[in-house]
């Protein structure tokens, strides 16, 4: 949901203030141009929907097996799945900006080879990567993520001529 997200403020902040962005990060989700897969999961009923969190992994299974803590999460959780479900693409020019498309060996919703769909989303530079995990692979890839992300920000910041932080992580 997230890459959905920033791809779109991307567009907006590129449209209002050209040349404003440095680099977009996006991770496990397809790109935009691609359509999700029917499954409406957004619709499912509520013991359906923990099974569906719990195949994606990420949520621990103590908040799973809360009844009280579901019933807090569940409506913003079905609004997220909604989003993403009912997002429809707008054709507009592609961001000048460089991206980078980060995803896990182990996503089956979200494979690399649709990953790399993002490149026709930028008249930048493009580079994928595919990290060991699943879905949630920011967890159990947590170190080479970061060295991803960090590796990138150095050159970014390099051509910007903006001082680097001394530490970036």
């Amino acid at each position: 949901m997230g890459a959905l997200l920033a791809f779109e403020l991307a567009r907006v902040i590129e449209a209002r203030r050209p040349g404003m962005l440095a680099h977009l990060f996006v991770s496990a989700h397809h790109a935009p141009r691609l359509k999700t897969a029917g499954r409406q999961v957004h619709m499912l009923d509520d013991d359906a929907l923990v099974g569906e969190l719990r195949e994606l992994g990420g949520t621990p299974d103590e908040v799973l097996d809360s009844a009280e803590l579901m019933a807090f999460l569940t409506p913003t959780i079905r609004a997220d799945f909604e989003m993403c479900e009912r997002y429809r693409y707008r054709s507009a020019a592609s961001l000048a900006v460089d991206i980078t498309a980060l995803s896990a060996i182990d996503d089956r919703r979200h494979s690399g080879d649709r990953m790399t769909e993002w490149r026709s989303e930028t008249t930048g530079s493009f580079e994928s990567f595919v990290l060991p995990g699943s879905h949630f692979f920011i967890h159990s890839a947590h170190a080479e993520l970061l060295d991803r992300v960090r590796d990138t920000l150095s050159r970014v910041f390099a051509r910007s001529g903006v001082p680097e932080q001394q530490s970036i992580a």
